[in-house]
């Protein structure tokens, strides 16, 4: 295998995988729904800092739709899944991370579109960095 298109396929599997993430409909179990959009953003994130062109658009696209779904997954405190409590003991600090990595994947995605790598790095940079800060006090291990 090329090494070289490995970056590229992951890349492309991930984003084919988590397009109708976003778009689920709610069922009655928002935690289960939680998990594959997480593990896109995971799979995503692992090839996107290495995307350009096209690549890079769908990488961003698929934080910005999977970043602005998933607070409404995580307002019922009854659903915790892999959470910690804390998540709704400080709710609009927990959902507010969600939102700086909306915004960073917004970013990447108008410098994406521009062509602008160095802009979208940054936003890049950004949701990985969201990632960190939720995983480390929300989540369980």
């Amino acid at each position: 295998m090329n090494f070289k298109i490995f970056p590229a396929l992951v890349l492309a599997a991930a984003v084919t995988l988590s397009a109708p993430v976003g778009l689920q409909a709610q069922s009655d179990d928002p935690a289960a729904e939680r998990i594959p959009i997480m593990r896109s953003n995971g799979m995503v994130l692992r090839a996107a800092p290495r995307a350009s062109g096209d690549e890079a658009i769908a990488a961003a696209q698929t934080f910005v739709d999977n970043f602005a779904a998933l607070p409404a997954l995580f307002e019922d405190p009854a659903f915790p899944g892999n959470t910690q409590p804390a998540a709704w003991d400080n709710f609009d600090a927990f959902v507010g991370i969600f939102d700086e990595a909306r915004q960073g994947a917004e970013a990447a995605l108008a410098a994406a579109q521009a062509g602008d790598m160095n802009g979208y790095s940054a936003g890049i940079q950004t949701v990985a960095a969201t990632c960190s800060a939720c995983h480390g006090p929300y989540r369980r291990q």
